[in-house]
C-alpha cells in the first residue's frame, strides 16, 4: 500500500523547480534540485525527496533517480503525462534556457500565449512559497484537505502562463497543466496499484459527461423564464458532476468542466 496524497502532493511538485532553474539560467537537470529545495521548504525532507525523484536519465545522479515506491510511481507518471501532452523530440532549443521563455499556442507554434523572463519566474515562484508557508504540520495532521489547499493554489496561480518545456515546438503546454496531468497519471496508478515502469502494464479511462441534456426537459416549455434557466441549469449540473469527481478520485482527476460537459 501507498499513502495517496503523498504520492499526488509529490506528483503536483515534481517539476516546480523549473521556476527557480530556469530563473537562473542553470541546465535542465538541475530542477530536481531546485524542486527539492522549493518543496522542502513548505512540506519538508520527505515530500521534498520524493518530489525530486522522477528522473532516469544519464543526466542524473543516483541521488535524484527514483527508489521508493512513491518515487517510481511519480517518475511513471511523469513520463505517461509527458507523451501525452509533448511531442517525444524537440526540433530546436537547449538545455540551458535562456529567459525570456515562451508558451506558445498549441494549435499554432507561431501564436506567444505568453513571454515569462527570469524576473517574473523568480516572482511567481517566492509567490507560491509565500501563498504556501509552512504546511509540513497541516499535511501530517489532514494531508487530504492540505493536499486540496496546495491544488487550489497552483491551480489559481501563474503557473499557467509558464511552458513545462522551453524547447520550441514542444513549448505549447503549460506547467501548470502538466504538473496536473502527472498528478492525475499518479492517482491512478497509486488507486490502481503499481505494476512496474512499463507504461503498456496500465490502461487508463477517459469519463466524458454530458449535462447538456437537461435542456430537453427545460425546452418543454416555451416560458421565457424557463428558456432562460436553461444556462443556470446547466452549469449548476456542471459543476455538481465535477465536485463529485474531485470528491471521488481528487481535483487533479478532472481535466475540463465547463459548457454543460466534462471529462
Amino acid at each position: 500500500n501507498v499513502n495517496l496524497d503523498g504520492v499526488r502532493v509529490s506528483a503536483l511538485f515534481h517539476d516546480i523547480g523549473k521556476l527557480e532553474c530556469w530563473a537562473k539560467r542553470k541546465p535542465w537537470s538541475e530542477h530536481a534540485y531546485y524542486t527539492y529545495k522549493f518543496v522542502r521548504e513548505c512540506l519538508g525532507e520527505e515530500i521534498a525527496s520524493h518530489a525530486m525523484k522522477h528522473h532516469m536519465g544519464s543526466s542524473y545522479g543516483d541521488d535524484y533517480r527514483p527508489k521508493t515506491l512513491v518515487e517510481k510511481i511519480v517518475c511513471l507518471a511523469d513520463n505517461l503525462a509527458s507523451g501525452a501532452d509533448r511531442r517525444e523530440v524537440p526540433e530546436s532549443g537547449s538545455y540551458i534556457p535562456s529567459p525570456p521563455i515562451e508558451l506558445t499556442h498549441v494549435l499554432n507554434p507561431n501564436v506567444v500565449r505568453s513571454r515569462v523572463d527570469s524576473a517574473r519566474l523568480a516572482y511567481i515562484s517566492q509567490t507560491l512559497l509565500r501563498r504556501l508557508g509552512s504546511l509540513e504540520e497541516d499535511f501530517a495532521k489532514d494531508p487530504t484537505a492540505t493536499y486540496v489547499k496546495i491544488f487550489d493554489v497552483l491551480k489559481n496561480s501563474e503557473l499557467r502562463l509558464v511552458p513545462a518545456d522551453t524547447r520550441k515546438p514542444i513549448n505549447d503546454v503549460s506547467l501548470w497543466n502538466h504538473l496536473k496531468l502527472t498528478a492525475a497519471f499518479a492517482t491512478c496508478i497509486a488507486l490502481e496499484g503499481y505494476e512496474g515502469d512499463d507504461p503498456f502494464s496500465y490502461r487508463f479511462a477517459l469519463l466524458s459527461g454530458d449535462a447538456n441534456r437537461i435542456s430537453t426537459f427545460i425546452n418543454e416549455s416555451l416560458r421565457l423564464p424557463d428558456l432562460n434557466a436553461r444556462s443556470t441549469l446547466i452549469n449548476e449540473a456542471t459543476k455538481a458532476s465535477g465536485e463529485a469527481i474531485s470528491r471521488l478520485l481528487g481535483p487533479e482527476c478532472l481535466l475540463y468542466a465547463a459548457g454543460g460537459n466534462f471529462l
